[in-house]
């Protein structure tokens, strides 16, 4: 990744949490993310068929697809209210989402405060933590001295 991405990224984790407001609710949470993470940051579309993202069904709270036609799922990011302490049962909601998905290779679960990457391993019907950090952290960190 270039330094200007990796720039876009902390920028992005910036804005959410700036906007984040600990009484919000997940719904405008999960805007901010779209807006600033996935689409500002990481360039994925709002149109369909570009590598697009969408907010999702009542179960799957966002979910990027890849650019095929049709589309399929290639990351499921379940999102939880910023006041919602994250645990094993919403990594565990996050499983069977991946699960009913089938094509997602990735997960993420997030409240805005912690942040949380997933990896589906389709051999076991099971995800695996990737990495995890503090948003806080991130945020206010200047992006030169990470």
């Amino acid at each position: 990744m270039s330094d200007a991405s990796l720039q876009d990224l902390h920028d992005a984790f910036v804005s959410v949490f700036d906007e984040i407001r600990q009484e919000g609710s997940e719904f405008d949470f999960r805007f901010s993310l779209v807006d600033h993470l996935f689409t500002d940051a990481l360039g994925w579309s709002r149109t369909v068929g570009e590598g697009h993202v969408n907010f999702e069904d009542e179960r799957k709270d966002i979910l990027c697809y890849d650019d095929s036609d049709p589309p399929f799922p290639v990351i499921v990011c379940e999102t939880k209210r910023p006041a919602h302490e994250l645990e094993l049962d919403d990594s565990e909601q996050l499983e069977t989402y991946m699960n009913g998905v089938g094509s997602a290779q990735y997960g993420i679960l997030t409240n805005g405060h912690d942040f949380r990457l997933y990896e589906y391993v389709s051999e076991e019907n099971q995800i695996s933590i990737i990495d995890g950090f503090e948003v806080e952290a991130i945020a206010t960190t200047e992006f030169e001295n990470l």
